[in-house]
């Protein structure tokens, strides 16, 4: 971030989730004056059983 920081004036940054540790959203914003925005699920296993839509079609083609 240093070095794009010094080539280009950035206002906003959107990164997925695997930048979404509280020290990168500190360091852009206290460095840098850098809006973060970083979903923090995104593409994150959950412990949740899969969804009605998706073990109906699972059962479906099993026959």
């Amino acid at each position: 971030m240093d070095r794009c920081v010094a080539n280009v004036c950035v206002h906003h940054l959107l990164a997925d989730a695997g930048y979404d540790s509280e020290s990168n959203h500190v360091y852009a914003r206290d460095e840098h004056g850098i809006v973060t925005t970083i979903p923090p699920k995104h593409g994150r296993p959950t412990s949740k059983p899969p969804g009605l839509p998706y073990m109906l079609s699972n059962e479906l083609s099993r026959f």
